[in-house]
């Protein structure tokens, strides 16, 4: 048996700035043609509690995470 995290806290209370930069981050949304306004929209219900999207905002990260590292390499 596995155990949860609580993703939501995390992305709303200790690791919001970092969330918050990467995702909001024109470079991001421009280098893969995501709709920023959407990903706002997304990240402020978030943060306000009305949806709870920890999940594709996490996958977004990821995303974004591995961008970032795949462009130091090169």
């Amino acid at each position: 048996m596995g155990f949860s995290i609580s993703l939501t806290n995390w992305i709303n209370n200790q690791y919001n700035e970092p969330f918050k930069n990467r995702l909001l981050d024109n470079n991001f949304h421009q280098s893969i043609g995501l709709d920023a306004p959407l990903i706002k929209t997304m990240f402020d219900a978030h943060e306000s509690g009305h949806r709870d999207y920890k999940w594709p905002l996490f996958t977004l990260y990821s995303l974004a995470s591995w961008l970032d590292n795949e462009r130091k390499k090169n």
